[in-house]
């Protein structure tokens, strides 16, 4: 059986002016996390950060290991003090168990969980009572392995396999949120914008008309989308967002947005609102309609060197855009005869 063992990999960052080599390791640093978003919280994701050490962050924390050495280095960007090793916790009157790393007398690292049978459920990586980082997944009975890989929140994520009963592998690759494969494209309505989970695989990303007008939402940040290729928004979506980021995404080629999105207030600025769209290398096409970006005190178009097609509302309207903001478009247009 073949482990699923951590590659060399590197971290998500978001893009900025750098040299060519460190450009290119950045580009192959996205390629390589697993990152996701629900539009309405933060990012939730892993990733390899060489061939020993991962990453896991959610809302709940940040956590870095090491797989070879099964050591946790640190939570949250501060090394982890306190961490007891070869503990047993009794985790029920039932006689489920976890042996291994203990801190808070909770399970904090690298250990084996049996069930009330005294049959392995999982060994590796456990925060609390979730699986983490990396580790596998025994079934019932028989010590036979169910998966192994990556785990992020409890849920499969990043590199991993699914085996049978008789350790023939089911599915091998890329795992998302528990589900194996990732669907690169997405549309998001009013029906499903809460549940939809973005991701930094995606590559076309379609909102349709009147949805994300949740009063929770105030940014908009597809940074994280490295893969990103084609952005479409229908018409009067995302009313309650005032800060809108559209940064070093170097794969992304067409921008849409309809009319009357982006846009809280027809009678007066919002200081708060602005629309950054900067170092996207490949963006061809960028049109916004007629209404959006009403209040919008702050917009920075620059550094779009494929343009060729740009278009801001229609001619001989009053488009009611970017009404109360100076419009800065800075080296964007591709050579043009």
């Amino acid at each position: 059986m073949q482990n699923s063992s951590p590659e060399q990999l590197g971290t998500v960052d978001n893009p900025i002016t750098v040299s060519d080599e460190e450009e290119s390791e950045k580009e192959m640093n996205a390629a390589r996390a697993y990152v996701t978003s629900d539009i309405f919280r933060s990012n939730v994701g892993m990733e390899y950060l060489d061939e020993c050490r991962m990453r896991e962050w959610s809302d709940e924390g940040e956590w870095v290991v090491d797989v070879p050495s099964r050591r946790v280095l640190r939570v949250s960007g501060e090394e982890v003090r306190g961490i007891k090793h070869n503990q047993v916790l009794d985790l029920s009157d039932e006689g489920e168990r976890w042996e291994g790393d203990v801190k808070d007398n909770k399970p904090f690292g690298w250990g084996v969980l049996y069930d009330r049978d005294n049959h392995m459920v999982y060994e590796g990586f456990r925060i609390d009572d979730m699986n983490a980082c990396y580790g596998k997944r025994y079934y019932p009975f028989g010590g036979v392995i169910e998966y192994e890989g990556g785990w992020c929140e409890g849920k499969r994520w990043g590199k991993g396999t699914h085996f049978d009963r008789k350790s023939h592998a089911m599915f091998d690759g890329e795992w998302l949120n528990d589900s194996f494969g990732i669907e690169k494209n997405a549309v998001v309505t009013r029906q499903n914008e809460v549940k939809l989970l973005l991701h930094n695989r995606m590559e076309t990303l379609h909102v349709g008309d009147h949805a994300c007008n949740r009063g929770v939402m105030k940014n908009l940040d597809l940074t994280v989308l490295s893969c990103l290729r084609e952005l479409r928004v229908g018409n009067e979506c995302f009313k309650h967002v005032e800060d809108v980021k559209l940064i070093g995404l170097k794969k992304l080629e067409t921008v849409v947005i309809g009319e009357k999105c982006f846009t809280k207030s027809a009678w007066q600025s919002n200081p708060k609102s602005r629309f950054l769209l900067k170092n996207c290398d490949k963006l061809k096409e960028l049109k916004i309609g007629i209404g959006s970006f009403h209040d919008c005190t702050l917009c920075v178009i620059e550094h779009l060197d494929s343009m060729e097609a740009m278009e801001l509302g229609k001619l001989e309207r009053d488009n009611k855009m970017f009404v109360y903001c100076s419009l800065k478009v800075k080296s964007i247009l591709a050579d043009c005869p």
